[in-house]
């Protein structure tokens, strides 16, 4: 009889502060693997002495060491510390969030070159690097040199219990979108507001729940345009409140914007819509296709074509069946390639992989 496996998560977040993580790590233990945790957040270099200390506690109780998203150095350290396998939750890059996206640093400055060091460095220490698509592992394989065999495909997820319709609340009268996440230049609200103008004397609303540094430039943009039709969410709601704001829409609207990084990328607010049953309108993109399926459950329009959104939003709107048959694709897409027990299962299966061969 095959023995219990035993995971040592090992990061600077706790899993339950890591939506990346803690979907999986609850999965994981509802399926029956033992899970460890060593986890310290303390500020600069002492947080890696702290896990230093930590780890000793621990030493030879585990198969697989699990490194977190976002604790992309702790690989290197758990390579130094332990010869068991390395599994990291990295998602994508480091480089790409920091660098492509949020424009912390200008590509080949120094900032950008310790960055993509750092990616280098954890992506070639792990055993298996756990990314989001499949053109996301090519990206990878090509800019930071790890080898194909490292990398591998898993899909993130939310938890359905969670994200899933209030039953309790009616939709709204009139046919509503909603925009939701972190507001930057990536994620091409701009392009909504303008669908929404494009669609102002239709009977159609726009929901924005929204925050983040692109935030002034959309409130500007509705303001100046005076659109009556957009309604602005930028509170900090529990998770009830939030439920009860998407349970009144009729869709879900992903990311719109011509940037290179939405190309390897599934936009986490995907993985929500499919959650709640609701039929989405987003991106055609390569990365996108890798787990949609056009006109099934999901409308798929060109980046950064505000009129194509617009024509999305009305052929819903328009069409009741079009709206409950994407809506139901989209849940069964949901139980088939995301529920919490499938990944764990496949991250099981990468674990019993590598035994006996690091």
């Amino acid at each position: 009889m095959e023995s219990k496996l035993r995971l040592f998560y090992f990061g600077i977040n706790a899993p339950t502060k890591s939506a990346r993580d803690s979907v999986y790590i609850e999965a994981l233990k509802e399926s029956g693997v033992r899970i460890l945790e060593c986890v310290d957040s303390s500020p600069s270099i002492k947080k890696y002495l702290q896990l230093i200390r930590k780890h000793r506690e621990v030493r030879g109780q585990y198969d697989v060491i699990f490194v977190g998203h976002m604790s992309a150095l702790v690989v290197p350290l758990a390579r130094m510390l332990s010869s068991k396998p390395i599994i990291f939750n990295a998602l994508n890059p480091l480089y790409d969030g920091i660098v492509l996206e949020r424009k912390i640093h200008s590509p080949f400055s120094l900032g950008a070159i310790g960055i993509w060091l750092v990616d280098v460095l954890s992506l070639n220490c792990s055993h298996k690097v756990l990314l989001e698509t499949n053109v996301q592992i090519d990206s990878v394989h090509k800019k930071f040199w790890v080898p194909l065999r490292k990398l591998v495909r898993l899909w993130t997820t939310v938890d359905p219990e969670v994200y899933k319709i209030d039953s309790t609340v009616p939709k709204s009268s009139r046919f509503m979108c909603i925009f939701r996440g972190f507001l930057t230049h990536v994620t091409g609200a701009e392009y909504v507001v303008e669908a929404a103008e494009l669609l102002k004397k239709e009977d159609v609303v726009f929901r924005f729940i929204v925050r983040g540094d692109f935030l002034p430039v959309v409130q500007n943009r509705i303001q100046e345009k005076g659109l009556t039709n957009s309604e602005l969410c930028t509170e900090v709601y529990s998770f009830e409140e939030w439920r009860k704001l998407i349970s009144a829409v009729h869709t879900y609207l992903g990311q719109f914007s011509d940037h290179e990084r939405l190309e390897r990328t599934i936009q986490f607010k995907t993985i929500e819509a499919l959650s709640f049953g609701l039929p989405y309108i987003t991106s055609d993109l390569p990365s996108n296709r890798e787990l949609l399926h056009g006109g099934v459950d999901a409308l798929l329009v060109p980046r950064a074509n505000a009129q194509a959104i617009a024509d999305a939003i009305v052929k819903l709107k328009n069409d009741p069946a079009l709206q409950k048959s994407m809506g139901e694709a989209a849940q069964a897409l949901y139980k088939k390639e995301l529920e919490p027990s499938v990944l764990a299962n496949q991250i099981v299966s990468i674990a019993r992989s590598l035994e006996g061969k690091v």
